[in-house]
């Protein structure tokens, strides 16, 4: 997890977990992988848990991964969009994969819609792999987020695997910063980012201003976030 002065980062580590970052007494920030459908595990015996378990930290922000084709017609979307702008649809790299694997999502009853866009980082490696934003302003207030959800690439074969999430910190990096720079925006997002705290993409996250959440956070839990899926 990492936090700056304008950068807020939740972590999640592998598929199929949940992280909950509450970054002010005022919002919250959900990460969540719902592990796609690749193996055999139908959307529609994991969706209607899921709306339950997302909906029940009342979340202002939403950040998720792996929202295959399926997912997007699940009721876990059906129920999101209900209560949340969905940043996400008609916005993936290619007509293969229209939709983003990596939606995001901002409660409609408090924030404003300013602006969206989304950075794929290698396409012709993993269509999901990248990062989709928003910039939203909060009705009551006028403050103004960039909300992000992004996904880092997977493999952990070796060097070339580890230069691919390096390249992508540094991408995501770019993207919403350039995005909260427009806005005046504080940053607020997350994801699953496939690399642990002594890894060479969190190291340049560091680099560029980002510190760790963990260490700033008064409620924190130091347990691992990955577990196999069941």
């Amino acid at each position: 997890m990492f936090l700056s002065r304008k950068l807020m980062m939740l972590s999640v580590m592998l598929c199929g977990t949940l992280g909950v970052l509450q970054a002010h007494a005022a919002y919250r920030f959900v990460a969540f992988n719902v592990w796609g459908d690749f193996f055999g595990n139908p959307v529609s015996e994991r969706d209607e848990r899921q709306l339950e378990i997302l909906m029940s930290h009342a979340p202002d922000f939403i950040g998720l991964q792996e929202m295959t084709p399926n997912f997007w017609k699940s009721r876990l979307m059906k129920g999101l969009c209900a209560d949340y702008g969905c940043i996400g649809e008609g916005m993936g790299p290619n007509e293969k994969h229209r939709d983003a694997a990596n939606p995001v999502f901002y409660r409609l009853s408090k924030f404003e819609l300013l602006e969206k866009g989304a950075k794929w980082f290698h396409p012709e490696l993993d269509y999901s792999k990248g990062v989709v934003w928003a910039a939203v302003r909060e009705k009551a207030t006028g403050r103004k987020f960039v909300v992000f959800a992004s996904h880092f690439w997977w493999q952990t074969h070796g060097v070339a695997d580890d230069y691919l999430r390096l390249v992508n910190a540094r991408l995501l990096h770019e993207t919403v910063s350039a995005a909260a720079k427009k806005h005046d925006a504080t940053i607020v997002g997350g994801g699953d980012l496939n690399a642990p705290v002594t890894s060479s993409a969190l190291a340049e996250l560091k680099k560029l201003g980002w510190e760790d959440a963990q260490e700033k956070s008064p409620d924190t839990d130091p347990r691992a976030t990955w577990r196999d899926f069941p």
